[in-house]
């Protein structure tokens, strides 16, 4: 395996490590507040919504993290979510941008559902609403 498969395995499993901690963590937390899961089933592409403004996709959620990562490991997250979680994107998503680094500052925006299964919270839907913004710096330049 060359340098960079390894690299992008290892951060794979990193990043799948941290979504099944993250949806525990989220699921746990709503479920002993006493809100009900939001079973949904997964989106085809063609539902996901046109990319909008840097705050889509917060202001309906039941809840929300904000997860602070390098452009590189974003880049192996959103194909992870893409390729293996049949992420929804928005409408007229490229692939080249899809799957380029994330700049600096970049900011991407995932909608997720889950269920609780047994003792276990599963995720059901990831949907992508739009990825390496930077308009929420572009006031400081």
């Amino acid at each position: 395996m060359c340098v960079t498969a390894m690299h992008d395995f290892t951060v794979k499993e990193r990043v799948k490590r941290f979504l099944e901690k993250m949806l525990q963590q989220i699921g746990a937390e709503r479920w002993n507040r006493g809100e009900p899961d939001n079973t949904s089933t997964p989106a085809s592409p063609e539902a996901a919504p046109i990319e909008g403004r840097a705050g889509d996709g917060v202001g309906d959620a039941a809840g929300h993290a904000l997860v602070v990562t390098h452009g590189v490991y974003m880049y192996v997250a959103v194909r992870y979510f893409v390729e293996e979680l049949q992420c929804s994107l928005p409408q007229g998503s490229e692939r080249a941008h899809l799957f380029s680094l994330s700049p600096n500052t970049g900011m991407c925006r995932f909608t997720v559902s889950t269920t609780k299964e047994g003792d276990r919270f599963v995720l059901t839907r990831i949907c992508c609403v739009f990825l390496h913004r930077q308009d929420h710096v572009k006031d400081l330049h």
